[in-house]
C-alpha cells in the first residue's frame, strides 16, 4: 500500500514541535499585551467616569440635606418687599396728623359754659354759644357725628323748617366763630353740595 502524503506544517507548528519554549514565551507576551490593553482600558474608563461619579455623589448629599427633619430651608425675604416697606413708612410719617398740634388750630369747648375758646400767644378768644341754642346744638350734633350729615337730617334735629334755613345757621355760627376767635375767614363747619356739613378738619376741637 502506497503511504498517505504527510499533511504539510505550519510555521507555527514547526517552531512550536523543534523551539516550544519559543511558543510560550510568544504566547506568555501575548498575554501581556492583552492585560495591559485591558489595563489601558479600564484606566480610560474610570477617568471618564470620575467626575460623573462626583457628581452624582454630590447630588445624592444634596438630596439627603433636603430631608424635612434633617433640614430647615432658610428664607430669603426680597429686597422689593423691604423697599415697599421702607415706601409705606416714609408715607405714613408724612400723613398729617389726625390732631394737629399747632397752638392756633386748637379750639377747647367748654360743655359747660357753652363757648368756644382759643388761647394765642398767651391771649385767649372766646367765642359765647350759650345765647343760641341751635347754633350750639348744632356744634354738638356735629362734633358726636365726626363726619358730614346731610342737610335734610340736620333740618330735622334742628328744627329748621327748610334747608336755606340750615345753610343761615351754619354761615351765621362760621361768621362769630372766625372773628371772635381769630381764625382767619377759616371756617370752624365745613359745606359741600350734595354731602352736608362736618366740623372742618383742619380744625382741632377738645371738650373740656
Amino acid at each position: 500500500m502506497s503511504e498517505k502524503p504527510k499533511k504539510a506544517e505550519t510555521v507555527g507548528e514547526i517552531i512550536s514541535r523543534q523551539h516550544p519554549s519559543v511558543m510560550s514565551e510568544y504566547q506568555i507576551s501575548q498575554l501581556k499585551e492583552i492585560g495591559k490593553r485591558h489595563a489601558e482600558a479600564a484606566e480610560h474608563i474610570r477617568r471618564v467616569a470620575q467626575p460623573v461619579i462626583e457628581r452624582i455623589a454630590q447630588v445624592q448629599e444634596q438630596f439627603q440635606m433636603l430631608k424635612p427633619k434633617n433640614y430647615v430651608m432658610k428664607y430669603y425675604r426680597p429686597v422689593e418687599y423691604d423697599i415697599l416697606d421702607e415706601l409705606r413708612e416714609l408715607n405714613k410719617n408724612t400723613k398729617k396728623p389726625t390732631h394737629p398740634q399747632q397752638e392756633d388750630t386748637v379750639i377747647i369747648y367748654n360743655t359747660k359754659d357753652g363757648s368756644l375758646d382759643r388761647n394765642m400767644g398767651g391771649k385767649y378768644f372766646s367765642y359765647d354759644l350759650s345765647e343760641n341754642g341751635k347754633r350750639k346744638k348744632l356744634l354738638d350734633i356735629l362734633l358726636e357725628q365726626d363726619r358730614y350729615i346731610k342737610t335734610e337730617q340736620l333740618r330735622t334735629l334742628l328744627g329748621c323748617p327748610t334747608n336755606q334755613a340750615v345753610a343761615k345757621i351754619v354761615q351765621t355760627f362760621n361768621d362769630y366763630a372766625s372773628n371772635s376767635l381769630r381764625l382767619k375767614k377759616v371756617k370752624v363747619i365745613d359745606g359741600k353740595k350734595g354731602s352736608g356739613y362736618r366740623i372742618n378738619p383742619n380744625i382741632h376741637i377738645e371738650k373740656d
